[in-house]
């Protein structure tokens, strides 16, 4: 083998060590121990993956950080047989190991719209059934267990702030209306982005008064969604309805 194969041989360095799935390699990390060939290659991939070296070039997948200093490569114009194989080596584990991790990176996220929708449907489905067994307690369970919760309900106040506050509303508004109730929800819409969501449905409620009487409303429902610890609960809510301009009056039974 003359000089300058021997010298080739001597100075590649072709270093291979192991990183973090799902890390990021801002910069190749500093070696300092002795550098072998490529004929050393396989035999160091078992052995010394946990080894780091300078170099020049990183080549980063989610399992291993290959670096090649640019410095200790041989020279391409080089017809020496040695460095020709040494070339070749190269060349082959360096496709072997890009093939080797083709699939190595994360899966994309799965699309949960459809499924995180169809709870909500659930969710307004089970407030319904709440609402006409006029039980307060499931309806409460529907909504985020907090005091940041805002709700702006068709009677005064403004604003219900918090859901103890809200509880109370709904307690008022059965007592206002001790007989049978019975709620239908149509034009349910919701839109899903992540763990929020918005949706608005048109409600109609029938109520009995103190003194027997039907009363029936129709309102205009709005609500915000958020997923807490995987479950859809109501973060926001907004009831209304339209008033006639010339009257000034409530109009209940809008079409």
């Amino acid at each position: 083998m003359n000089e300058r194969a021997q010298h080739a041989r001597s100075k590649e360095a072709v270093i291979l060590s192991e990183v973090r799935r799902g890390g990021e390699s801002k910069a190749c990390p500093p070696w300092r121990g002795p550098a072998f060939s490529s004929e050393e290659f396989v035999n160091e991939l078992r052995i010394h993956r946990s080894r780091q070296a300078t170099g020049l070039i990183c080549l980063t997948t989610f399992r291993f950080l290959l670096q090649i200093d640019l410095d200790d490569v041989p020279d391409r114009n080089s017809n020496s047989p040695e460095e020709n194989s040494m070339m070749k080596m190269r060349k082959v584990l360096f496709l072997a190991l890009v093939a080797a991790c083709i699939g190595c990176g994360p899966k994309p996220a799965v699309d949960t719209t459809a499924q995180d929708q169809a709870d909500i449907q659930a969710l307004e489905g089970k407030f319904q059934a709440a609402f006409n067994a006029k039980d307060v307690n499931a309806i409460m369970a529907l909504y985020t267990p907090d005091e940041a919760m805002v709700v702006f309900d068709a009677v005064p106040p403004r604003q219900y702030t918090g859901w103890s506050a809200y509880k109370k509303d709904w307690e008022g508004f059965f007592a206002a209306f001790p007989g049978p109730a019975e709620l239908k929800s149509t034009d349910l819409d919701v839109t899903v982005g992540g763990s929020v969501a918005y949706g608005h449905s048109i409600q109609h409620a029938t109520m009995t008064d103190k003194a027997g009487k039907k009363v029936e409303m129709t309102v205009r429902v709005t609500d915000g969604y958020k997923k807490v610890n995987g479950q859809w609960l109501i973060s926001h809510e907004h009831v209304s309805v339209p008033v006639d301009l010339d009257t000034m009056k409530p109009v209940l039974d809008s079409k």
